[in-house]
C-alpha cells in the first residue's frame, strides 16, 4: 500500500487528506499561509516551490488553478481547453481501437441497451446526466458522485469507444463496449455481478479474450464485482 510521509516529522499516512489533517493538528503554523496544506504537500512531493500557486496546462503550458477537492493542479487552463482535449482524446481512442464498420453497430448496441426496462438516467450533483443500464451501474455513478465527488466531465458512461477482440469460438473479430471510462486516469471499468455463476463460467473464454484485448491498450482495466469499490478507490487515491 502506498504511504505518504510528513515532510516535517516523517510520520507516514495511507492517504493525503489524513496526512494534511496531521500537519494541521501537529505542526500548526509550520506551513505557509499563501497555500492550503494539501497544496503545500503536493508542491513538496513534486519538487515545486512550497508556495507555488499554479500548475501548467498539458496543451498550452498556460497556468492552471489548484483543485483542492482532488488535491492537485488542474491539467487544463479553462473549459475551452477541456473541450479541445476531450475531442483529441476521443479521436485518438477511436482511431486506435475502432473500425468504421463497428461504429454504427456500437451506436445501435448503445441504443438497445438504453431502451431496456432496467435502464434510467442519473443526474449528477452538478446537473450532468448519465445513462445507466442496471442497478449496479446506478450504484457506481452514485458512488462517484456522493462518495468520491469525482468531476463529472471526467466520466464517460458508457465508454465512448469499442474494444475489438477475437472470439475463441469462431476466431472472428467481435467488439464490446466497456461500461465506464475515467478519462484523466485512462481507466476502463467493467461493472459486474457475481450472482449468476453459471453464465460467468459459460462465457469465461469470451471474458478472457476481452481481457487479453485490454492488455494491448495503454489503459488500466478495473473490474468491479458486487459494488465493491475498494480497488478503484485505492487507484484514485494514488
Amino acid at each position: 500500500m502506498k504511504k505518504f510521509s510528513c515532510p516535517i516529522c516523517k510520520k507516514s499516512y495511507i492517504s493525503l487528506p489524513s496526512l494534511a489533517d496531521h500537519v494541521d493538528s501537529s505542526h500548526e503554523g509550520s506551513t505557509p499561509k499563501s497555500v492550503s496544506t494539501l497544496q503545500w504537500l503536493f508542491n513538496i512531493r513534486n519538487k515545486l516551490s512550497p508556495i507555488n500557486q499554479s500548475g501548467k496546462s498539458i496543451i498550452s503550458g498556460k497556468p492552471t488553478k489548484w483543485d483542492e477537492k482532488h488535491g492537485r493542479y488542474e491539467r487544463l487552463a479553462d473549459d475551452k481547453e477541456k473541450e479541445e482535449f476531450r475531442k483529441i482524446f476521443l479521436a485518438r481512442m477511436r482511431k486506435k481501437y475502432n473500425k468504421d464498420t463497428l461504429l454504427n453497430d456500437a451506436d445501435v448496441q448503445k441504443k438497445m441497451m438504453a431502451s431496456r426496462s432496467i435502464s434510467g438516467v442519473y443526474e449528477y450533483s452538478d446537473g450532468t446526466k448519465f445513462q445507466y443500464t442496471g442497478s449496479y451501474e446506478l450504484d457506481f455513478i452514485r458512488f462517484m458522485d456522493a462518495n468520491i465527488e469525482w468531476e463529472s466531465k471526467d466520466i464517460f458512461m458508457p465508454c465512448p469507444f469499442v474494444i475489438p477482440y477475437t472470439s475463441p469460438r469462431d476466431n472472428k473479430e467481435h467488439f464490446y463496449i466497456p461500461d465506464v471510462l475515467i478519462e484523466s486516469k485512462k481507466i476502463v471499468i467493467e461493472i459486474k455481478s457475481s450472482e449468476n455463476k453459471h453464465y460467468r463460467e459459460r462465457d469465461k473464454d469470451i471474458e478472457n479474450a476481452k481481457d487479453e484485448a485490454m492488455k494491448n491498450t495503454n489503459m488500466r482495466f478495473v473490474k468491479i464485482f458486487d459494488k465493491d469499490y475498494s480497488e478503484l478507490s485505492e487507484i484514485l487515491k494514488e
